[in-house]
């Protein structure tokens, strides 16, 4: 066999370098992720995320802040019953039957008396009201008084607002004319709110 000259010998491994180094290199390249996220990572299986149970909800209480409002306004409390304001909400106006329902919300911030009756807390220690929401249609030019007569003096005079907030529900004569919005006059010297929506 005839020897190899010597620059053959020398190239030959030089190319047996190179092959090996750059074998070596493309190894390194495909097993180390690129720190700016350039290089193409081999495309895996896709994974399925386990299932995970729904965590129970928590209770609503109907007298929250975000809870649904149709209506509402804020006022100030008389001075003799104490620092702080009232607000009335309309939270609920729909047609049950023969019955049209509203539920009203009282809610006080401050520092009310506590021991109030609700009479005075929506007018004041001396000089209270009665609380007898009347539903308006200013279309028809018809008006619906409540059917048990509201909250009056004699019925109120144990409920207070010690807890800050209270719900009232007050029923009425279903209107027959085809009106998807009264309005709610909450009482005398109390606020009215206009076109309130009316769920049938």
């Amino acid at each position: 066999m005839p020897r190899l000259s010597w620059p053959h010998a020398v190239l030959r491994t030089v190319v047996a370098l190179v092959v090996a180094v750059a074998t070596a290199g493309c190894s390194a390249i495909g097993s180390t992720a690129s720190p700016s996220g350039s290089s193409t990572p081999p495309a895996a299986a896709p994974s399925v995320a386990a299932p995970v149970a729904p965590s129970a909800a928590a209770p609503v209480d109907s007298r929250a802040p975000d809870a649904a409002v149709l209506a509402s306004t804020t006022v100030p409390l008389a001075d003799d019953v104490g620092p702080g304001t009232l607000t009335f909400s309309v939270v609920d106006l729909s047609v049950r039957g023969q019955l049209t329902q509203l539920t009203l919300r009282l809610q006080t911030s401050g520092n009310p008396d506590p021991t109030l009756r609700v009479n005075q807390v929506i007018g004041s220690k001396d000089v209270g009201r009665v609380l007898a929401p009347e539903l308006i249609d200013p279309v028809n030019l018809k008006a619906y008084s409540e059917a048990d007569g509201g909250l009056g003096f004699g019925d109120g005079a144990q409920v207070t607002l010690a807890t800050g907030s209270q719900d009232f529900t007050f029923n009425y004569a279903a209107p027959q004319d085809p009106v998807t919005t009264l309005d709610v006059a909450v009482g005398s010297g109390l606020p009215t709110f206009r076109d309130v929506p009316l769920t049938r």
